[in-house]
């Protein structure tokens, strides 16, 4: 949240949309800061990704920050709406992975498959916040297909470089095997 504010300082037509998500997708500043550009539509995830589509058609740049499990609701939107219209859509996917004690329902455990159907969509595994605030920069830059960055709940990671300007990158050698891992697991790998 703090990262839009300072995007939409610079960028006019950055605007950010949320399902009932305000205070736990971090955009109560937002919304605050720049109500004309913030989007509540409640427990209606689909509308909001065909909003954002129609907001992004006309000119805007708007970033969609709806928690993982919940974005299942919006797929037919995603893809055609999105995906099948190489729309520069940004999806901010919280709560990606398990998210422990906020129970069942809110596992975000298939939307990587879900976002690897879309045509053209790059999706994003930041390490820790640098990653993701460098990611949101270089999805909101580039204007060629949808993306997303898909994070999990909980505590910053302990893995603190920044190497989202590369695809992948060797941290460091070992000597009998390799393990290769994206997002938060970048801190288990590394115990």
């Amino acid at each position: 949240g703090k990262k839009l504010c300072k995007m939409a300082e610079k960028h006019g037509d950055l605007a950010a949309v949320t399902a009932a998500m305000q205070s736990g997708a971090g955009l109560c500043e937002f919304a605050e800061k720049y109500p004309e550009r913030y989007f509540d539509v409640g427990i209606a995830e689909e509308h909001g990704v065909t909003m954002a589509a129609g907001m992004t058609a006309g000119g805007m740049r708007p970033v969609v920050a709806i928690y993982s499990t919940f974005l299942q609701r919006a797929f037919d939107q995603i893809m055609h709406d999105v995906g099948l219209m190489s729309l520069p859509v940004v999806f901010c996917v919280d709560r990606a992975g398990l998210t422990g004690e906020d129970g069942e329902t809110h596992q975000g455990i298939f939307d990587q498959a879900m976002l690897a159907a879309v045509p053209g969509m790059r999706a994003y595994m930041p390490a820790n916040g640098k990653e993701l605030e460098s990611m949101l920069e270089r999805v909101y830059a580039d204007k060629s297909s949808p993306a997303a960055i898909r994070y999990p709940r909980g505590k910053e990671s302990a893995f603190a470089e920044d190497t989202s300007a590369c695809d992948a990158v060797k941290i460091r050698d070992g000597k009998d095997i390799t393990l290769i891992a994206s997002g938060r697991m970048t801190d288990n790998a590394l115990v």
